[in-house]
């Protein structure tokens, strides 16, 4: 285990030196490299993830919808990564982007979870919203 906490020490070293010379906050990159590949289709490189930041550093990362591929069939994430005990801030750059980009799509039937009936998808979208925004104000 000494080698992984080395590792680990040296990463967020190596994040450091980035992020503060610039003064940033966070990096914000795509989710996944590549759309997943389609069942049976070994020629299109595989969709891996961006999962190298936040495991190997112990470091938060939020991940939200930027858009979808696949003929709108698949979300494709954005994921912003930062500091430990930075979360707070974080939030508000997600809030800050996922509010006005209107990129989360609900699904067409949902049951809520309150009544536990079905509702439609634009229900779910708002209920959804005043939750985050709650959240934000909790935290805040």
């Amino acid at each position: 285990m000494p080698a992984l906490t080395t590792r680990r020490a040296d990463l967020r070293t190596a994040i450091a030196l980035l992020m503060e010379p610039q003064r940033l906050d966070a990096l914000v990159y795509p989710a996944r490299s590549n759309p997943p590949r389609l069942i049976g289709d070994l020629n299109m490189p595989h969709g891996a993830n961006s999962r190298l930041l936040a495991p190997s550093t112990g470091y938060p990362a939020i991940t939200v919808p930027m858009g979808y591929t696949r003929g709108s069939a698949l979300a494709a994430g954005l994921s912003f990564f930062g500091r430990a005990h930075d979360e707070a801030r974080r939030i508000g750059y997600v809030y800050g982007y996922d509010q006005p980009s209107h990129q989360v799509r609900p699904p067409l039937l949902t049951v809520s979870r309150l009544t536990s009936t079905p509702t439609t998808g634009e229900g779910v979208r708002a209920s959804a919203s005043h939750e985050a925004t709650r959240a934000l104000e909790v935290a805040g």
